[in-house]
């Protein structure tokens, strides 16, 4: 269920889909794919990159649900800000440094409210 909201956010839904010859681009040409309106692209590093996300953020959290809304939160961010990814970064540890983030506001936040 999250995972399809997500996709709905980015506007990709109904666009998905990959023939197995693609899932081996490299990040970079997945990067220049997205950056070029292919969405269908995006949706691979999503699929290459969210579980190892939600693990790090779950890491930080130890709560499954939150974790999940958190990853969610770090690729709607990732999709909205990937022209600002330099072309020398590696994009896993520009997600990472997105994913840190996020739970950081997140956990900031909750400290503040008192609140889950």
């Amino acid at each position: 269920m999250m995972k399809r909201l997500a996709i709905e956010a980015l506007g990709q839904a109904g666009q998905l889909g990959a023939t197995p010859g693609t899932l081996m681009n490299s990040a970079q040409d997945l990067i220049a794919r997205v950056r070029s309106g292919e969405t269908e692209a995006f949706q691979l590093i999503f699929d290459r990159y969210s579980r190892p996300v939600i693990s790090f953020v779950y890491d930080m959290t130890n709560d499954r649900e939150l974790s999940e809304e958190l990853m969610q939160e770090t690729f709607v961010r990732a999709y909205r800000n990937l022209g600002t990814l330099r072309g020398d970064a590696k994009l896993s540890t520009w997600l990472f440094g997105i994913a840190k983030n996020v739970a950081r506001e997140n956990l900031r936040s909750r400290q503040l409210t008192g609140s889950r």
